[in-house]
């Protein structure tokens, strides 16, 4: 495989504050004089992560760990010999067999990387080499960071090494899972031509074929279910139990957030149709974007129908009720406190945010885009086509391009954006609650992320060296 630069950051698997609008880049109408600006944030710390990273293609060859607090980057020393570094410090003598095996644990404080060497691949946990195998993929931190798990194969056999004991061996092994609470694993393993769900070491049914992508734990990691193929017909197994069968079974399991709710994809007679624990709903041509509500009493997702007039097409369906019918609706967005729900809507004339059933303004040849709701449930933002932002009703002109970053505080008071100056394509005019903050030559590499209601920090990339940028946003009598 070719290697080439990859800077990322490293997933956490806690919440953090919403990063909505994504993927957009905003690129604002005008830029400010210098003597104009509001100067509405400080800076307060400017911490290098890493330096003299190895570019290719103009970005650097790192990882970041999720509390952008650590950084492993790949360097040369002063022979060009390519090595990791882990927080400037050189971490061994290898570097990552692609430039996707590499990963940090969910809490920040370990680190691990997979190597191919000498013919053979392992895993370097925190500086301790492991086993030598053939090969070795689908390496997982567990979301409470105490325990690994990877794939490996060896006398051409795979099989997964849990904690350091490896499993039985198989021809394949298609996905590895911890459970949320970390005290489970699952995968899916295929053996003589039969597919099996492996839970905590013990075999399930065997089946012709189960969707690889399917095997889900519950949140509460009480249940576990996927999908799978007797050889005649598609059908859902949950904790054990076999579902009806369809046609077709599209895409993954969703379990609600008390998990006691589970609901799918089917097609049947070439209708397709949504099963919400066992119960069928109305069959459509085409249904999509399903959600549970955060506090699971509810659900939706948008249904169309081919058989009527164009601006009649689309509706939203709420908890099994059909809604108002537009040309086309967007998926649909749960409030978290459960209370509201909104999603985009378009007709001929222009699109508008429909939220609780009442459509707002409607915007003439524009498309409303990715909706999202503040912390507090009483906020709501979105995308407006190519040309805004729209926070609370108000419009901030903006040009929408490649990566966008906003987002609420955790106390939903304020709203931080970055917008690219027409004027100097090299300077992002930042700007909260709608007015401008400050002008950086610092574009973030990854989100905006909240540390309290008031202070949030970035990861930026400049002048080769990537560093942890924390801000503050001054008090109203400051500015």
């Amino acid at each position: 495989m070719r290697t080439h630069a990859i800077f990322r950051l490293a997933p956490a698997f806690a919440l953090i504050p919403l990063l909505c609008l994504a993927p957009l880049l905003v690129v604002a109408d005008d830029a400010k004089p210098a003597e104009e600006r509001d100067n509405g944030a400080v800076m307060t710390k400017s911490t290098p992560l890493a330096q003299k990273c190895l570019e290719v293609d103009g970005a650097p060859f790192a990882l970041v760990s999720p509390d952008a607090r650590h950084c492993a980057a790949v360097l040369n020393d002063e022979n060009g010999k390519q090595y990791i570094s882990l927080d400037g410090k050189k971490c061994g003598d290898y570097v990552p067999a692609t430039p996707q095996s590499w990963w940090f644990s969910p809490d920040s404080q370990h680190f691990a990387y997979a190597v191919k060497a000498d013919k053979k691949s392992f895993c370097v946990i925190d500086s301790a080499e492991g086993k030598k195998y053939d090969e070795v993929a689908d390496f997982k931190f567990s979301p409470d960071s105490k325990r690994v798990a990877y794939t490996a194969k060896s006398a051409g056999k795979w099989f997964c090494v849990i904690d350091g004991a490896e499993g039985k061996p198989c021809d394949s092994v298609e996905v590895l899972l911890f459970s949320p609470d970390s005290q489970h694993t699952a995968f899916h393993a295929v053996s003589g031509g039969k597919h099996v769900v492996v839970l905590d070491g013990k075999e399930k049914k065997p089946c012709e074929t189960i969707t690889a992508s399917s095997l889900v734990f519950s949140p509460d990691s009480k249940r576990l279910g996927h999908i799978a193929w007797d050889g005649k017909k598609w059908l859902a197994v949950v904790d054990d139990a076999e579902g009806k069968q369809y046609d077709t079974i599209d895409g993954t399991l969703m379990f609600s957030a008390d998990s006691k709710r589970v609901a799918y994809t089917a097609k049947s007679a070439n209708k397709a149709l949504y099963v919400v624990n066992g119960v069928e709903e109305k069959p459509y041509d085409a249904v999509g974007g399903f959600a549970f509500s955060p506090d699971s009493q509810h659900y939706a997702y948008w249904a169309r129908k081919s058989d009527v007039d164009e601006n009649s097409r689309m509706r939203i369906v709420s908890d099994g009720a059909e809604q108002t019918a537009y040309l086309h609706v967007g998926a649909p967005v749960f409030s978290p406190d459960s209370k509201h729900l909104a999603y985009p809507a378009r007709r001929n004339e222009g699109g508008a945010l429909v939220k609780d059933g009442k459509e707002g303004e409607w915007y003439a040849s524009a498309s409303v885009l990715n909706p999202c709701f503040s912390p507090d449930s009483q906020r709501v933002a979105y995308g407006l086509g190519q040309s805004s932002i729209v926070v609370d009703g108000a419009k901030y002109k903006a040009m929408v391009r490649l990566n966008s970053y906003f987002v609420f505080s955790p106390d939903s008071r304020h709203f931080v954006f970055i917008t690219l100056s027409r004027n100097d394509l090299k300077e992002y005019k930042w700007t909260v609650d709608g007015k401008v903050m400050f002008f950086s030559a610092r574009l973030p590499q990854g989100s905006i992320t909240f540390d309290s209601p008031d202070t949030f920090h970035v990861v930026t990339y400049e002048d080769n060296t990537i560093s942890r940028i924390d801000y503050k946003i001054k008090a109203e009598e400051e500015k």
